[in-house]
């Protein structure tokens, strides 16, 4: 019995193995690309199916044995998306850009919290913006924050950006919902900032991978400069769509320097659910090669279903 659960556990696993190992297969179905959202998760039936075979095992050393790749799968593949840095290296005083990105789940987020969020921050980036949360943030940020620059709409598509700086249009991207970049200078350095939110699966794998390549087609003209890409992604790592985004040259923040509060592994969705944990991290911070960052802390917000993150980058 022990034999064949385990064995249940590895064929179990073998699907969502073979969507990482052939991404290009993730967008053939929205079942594919949401199965792939399992990836991250893959070491835990193969780690129960070395265990299952530690306790079917008849000899001693064979159980040991089993046992031991059950351990090794754990902590070569987990170890760094759940286990907090031992060291910590500090920002940057100049030469340096701090955005907050939120999601506010159609302006059901708390404009407050998310004032509270934004203190210390040059940009801050919102996904689905809605009149009546714009005009509450409004109230909140405009003294602090007096450029905006995007979208506010009653459904999901809603967009914007806020900035302590000028801020200057440089491209609106043709996705389902609103995708914008805009020009802005901080501390003498001129920064390209994008807020992007591609389409979900659940609107069809065709729209969710056809929208990641319009937002990569946004972007690809300012790889060169000072660029950061931040926003609701709808896709983790592992997804071909943010693969692409790092073939292009795109490098995610996530695996930058060291800050304080930020391990490797911070699922961002679902944030709102009471017996559910966040389970996948969809809210993204990517940058070019010109820039450095340091890694983003994730921040549950009062109302909505993901989590606000911060981000420090530095120009090289």
């Amino acid at each position: 019995m022990a034999r064949a659960i385990a064995a249940g556990f590895g064929l179990g696993a073998l699907p969502v193995i073979a969507l990482d190992v052939f991404p290009q297969v993730q967008p053939t179905s929205a079942l594919a690309t949401v199965a792939a959202c399992g990836i991250p998760y893959v070491p835990i039936p193969l780690a129960a199916m070395c265990a299952g075979m530690a306790v079917a095992s008849e000899s001693r050393g064979r159980r040991l044995l089993w046992a031991a790749a059950a351990g090794v799968v754990l902590v070569a593949a987990l170890r760094d998306r759940f286990v907090a840095p031992a060291s910590v290296e500090s920002t940057p005083s100049d030469r340096r850009l701090t955005v907050m990105s939120a999601n506010v789940l159609f302006g059901q987020a708390d404009p407050r919290q998310i004032a509270d969020l934004a203190q210390g921050v040059d940009v801050v980036a919102i996904q689905e913006n809605t009149p009546r949360f714009d005009e509450a943030l409004h109230a909140a940020l405009s003294a602090d924050f007096p450029y905006q620059l995007g979208t506010s709409r009653e459904d999901a598509s809603g967009t914007m950006l806020w900035s302590r700086t000028p801020l200057e249009h440089g491209g609106t991207g043709e996705t389902r919902f609103t995708s914008v970049v805009a020009t802005t200078t901080v501390r003498g350095v001129e920064w390209t900032v994008a807020n992007v939110h591609p389409a979900p699966p659940q609107m069809g794998s065709r729209q969710w991978a056809g929208d990641a390549q319009r937002v990569l087609d946004l972007v690809r003209s300012y790889l060169s400069e000072k660029l950061v890409v931040v926003g609701d992604f709808n896709a983790i790592e592992e997804h071909l769509t943010m693969r692409r985004f790092a073939d292009a040259g795109l490098r995610n923040a996530m695996w930058g320097r060291r800050s304080t509060g930020a391990a490797a592994w911070q699922p961002s969705w679902p944030a709102n659910r009471a017996w559910v944990p966040p389970l996948i991290r969809i809210d993204h911070a990517l940058h070019s090669g010109s820039v450095q960052a340091w890694r983003p802390r994730y921040t549950t917000v009062r109302g909505s279903d993901h989590k606000a993150l911060v981000v420090v980058f530095g120009a090289l």
